[in-house]
Parts: C-alpha cells; structure tokens; sequence
C-alpha cells in the first residue's frame, strides 16, 4: 500500500502508532499480524495484459476457493511465480521469450491475490497452493519466482517438488527481518514486530527460522540463478547474496538501477532467465556480476 503523504502526516502517524505499540502491545501485535498477513496489491497498469489475453484460463479449486491459473504453449512446462501483492500478469515479459525457447509456461496467481480467492494468506498456504497447481499442471522443469515467490518456490521445492532448475529475483531470506522492517517503517515498536513473529509462528505451526530462504535451499539440490538489484529498496541486496552463499549451485547476477519491480521486465534480465531454462551457459550478466 504505497500513498503519498506529507512529513507531517508520516511522522504523526508514525507516532500514532508508537503510541499505539507502546500503551497496547497485545492488540497493536494482533493488528499486525493481520496487517502482515493482508497482500497490498500493488496496481496493475491499464493495458498491460499483454500475452495473458491469448493464455488459456482455468480455475484450480484450492481450499475453500480456486486459484486463477493461466497457461500457454507445449513442451516443458516452466511455473511463474510472482511476488506478495503482485498477480501473475507481472511477468508477462518472460511469457514470449519462453514461448519461443519451446517451453510451455504456467503462471497463477496466489491465494488472496488477483482473481484467485482469499483476504489473507502465508508463506505456507502460498507453498500449499504451488504444489496443488503442480499437481493439476504435471512435472514442472523450471520455475521463475519474484520477490515472495522465491521463498514459496524454496518451500515447495523441499516439500518435494521436482524441478531441474530455479530463478530467483528479488527473493527475500527472512520473513521476521521483513517484519522488522515494516515495522520500523510504521512506527511500531519493535517488541510489536516480536510479538507478532510468535503470533505468525504460532498460526503456521513452524519457527520462521526455519522458513528462511537461505536455510532452506541449502538442503535442496536445484540449480539456481539469483537476480537482485543493488538498490532495491524493498529486499536488500544481502539476501539475494546469502542465498547464493547457501545454495549448493548457484550464481547471482547483481543489476543496477532496476529496483524491486522493474527487474522482471528488463530484456537482459528476461534472456538470462530463458537461457539458464534453456540450459545455455549464461556469460552476458545484465548489469553487474556479482
């Protein structure tokens, strides 16, 4: 939920919620957890279907609800994975280009987020939901995922997902450092961001340690390609390098000035992405190699 608002406005809400933290930490924690667990869906611009008007649509029951899943093409089947309060149509740039390489792509959106059904979700729900599509779609080859979509891909992967290969950008490693952080940004105290970590921990049923990207792809043996902006000012550039660091094949390609969100709509971006599916040696990094 991004709005514009004026320093005073900011730092008077920021001390509402301070204040707020401070007085009622119990409540404030529980209004975070919802908060947290409540996908902001970031807009999607007018005309911007592109290749999703010719997919195929299908609803996948899921749940209580269904999953809005859409799919093109023959051949190996490549899984899009988009990021939290994104929809699936925020990578239709690679789309195309996959298309062309001969791959069949699939991409759905995530429960509670574009047509698919829901309010609020977590990164077990969303890691749930990737193994009923595979299991509605057939083996998957590869899988891109942005941002959140890399910690569900992670998960799904150790829950026994076959894959040959993974790309990952913009992928956080830590939910509880990113609850911190938003925490920080609002005003709440941190003993509230705490508190809401064992309230999350407690709804799943597993510590978010053990949910941690980097934690979790060490014990999984995927090739993997890591992007990640050296500006992005949502997921520092850390976390992309400690998944690489932890991963037992992998190589991180660090961009400049492509930030969070333009990164998946970069042409170089999207060729290395294809090439690696297409098992041609990456030597072209877009930007910087890290």
């Amino acid at each position: 939920m991004r709005q514009n608002r004026t320093p005073v406005a900011t730092d008077l809400r920021r001390a509402a919620m301070r204040a707020f933290g401070t007085l009622a930490p119990r409540a404030a924690a529980s209004w975070f957890e919802r908060l947290i667990l409540t996908p902001s869906l970031y807009p999607q611009s007018p005309g911007a279907t592109g290749s999703f008007q010719d997919g195929d649509h299908t609803r996948v029951p899921y749940e209580n609800g269904w999953l809005s899943l859409w799919s093109w093409g023959e051949g190996p089947t490549v899984l899009l994975l988009h990021g939290w309060g994104g929809r699936a149509v925020h990578l239709r740039e690679f789309v195309e280009p996959l298309l062309a390489a001969g791959f069949r792509v699939v991409a759905f959106d995530a429960p509670a987020h574009g047509r698919s059904d829901g309010v609020r979700t977590n990164l077990v729900e969303c890691t749930q939901a990737v193994l009923q599509i595979a299991g509605f779609i057939g083996p998957v080859h590869g899988i891109i995922a942005h941002s959140f979509g890399s910690p569900t891909a992670a998960m799904a992967v150790q829950h026994g997902l076959h894959v040959n290969k993974m790309v990952l950008i913009g992928a956080p490693v830590s939910i509880a450092k990113l609850t911190d952080r938003i925490a920080r940004i609002i005003g709440l105290p941190l003993q509230v961001s705490r508190m809401t970590q064992r309230l999350i921990e407690s709804r799943l049923g597993i510590s978010l340690e053990e949910l941690e990207t980097d934690r979790v792809l060490a014990g999984v043996d995927v090739p993997l390609l890591v992007f990640h902006d050296d500006g992005d000012p949502d997921v520092p550039w850390e976390d992309g390098a400690a998944i690489v660091r932890a991963a037992k094949e992998a190589n991180l390609v660090t961009t400049s000035g492509l930030g969070h969100r333009r990164i998946v709509r970069d042409p170089a971006v999207v060729k290395q992405a294809v090439d690696f599916m297409s098992e041609v040696h990456v030597t072209q990094p877009a930007g910087k190699s890290a």
